[in-house]
């Protein structure tokens, strides 16, 4: 963030891979879960990573807020 001007609450990070958003969102960043069907694996772990993010993705073409 800081490379950027700018601080970690506003910044936000899109990640696909759980232990990513989870280490985005403990340094203070907002986070946006995106779909993927590696990262994700589940819907259950689908289902965790949104709840645990600011905003979330399933396709480039919506987009859900928390």
């Amino acid at each position: 963030a800081s490379i950027l001007g700018s601080s970690p609450s506003r910044t936000l990070v899109f990640e696909d891979v759980p232990a990513a958003l989870n280490g985005a969102r403990k340094g203070g960043f907002l986070t946006c879960a995106v779909w993927d069907e590696v990262g994700a694996g589940s819907e259950e772990k689908w289902d965790q990573m949104k709840s645990s993010s600011d905003y979330f993705l399933r396709t480039w073409n919506d987009g859900g807020k928390n």
